[in-house]
């Protein structure tokens, strides 16, 4: 779970940079928050979707087929990420 807040607060960075340029807002170029440990992977998610997601601690953004079967409930999945809630 470490590597999974890891990469949260490392997208966190990144939209706090990149929000500032309106051409960019409107969608962020992301890692992925799977936590697995050999995961860089990428996915551009909605800035209304990433906002979404970050009301709640428990939510993370993923690459489609990166979902935990454990631990993740898909929220909502789309061809570019999937939004999952980590129990």
């Amino acid at each position: 779970m470490l590597r999974r807040s890891l990469f949260r607060e490392v997208n966190e960075r990144i939209c706090g940079v990149t929000s500032g340029f309106t051409v960019l807002s409107d969608r962020y170029d992301l890692f992925c928050e799977c936590g697995r440990a050999d995961c860089l992977e990428r996915l551009v998610v909605p800035a209304d979707i990433y906002a979404r997601a970050r009301n709640d601690g428990r939510i993370y953004l993923v690459r489609p087929g990166h979902e935990s079967s454990q631990d993740d409930q898909v929220l909502d999945h789309r061809r570019a990420y999937s939004v999952v809630f980590a129990a």
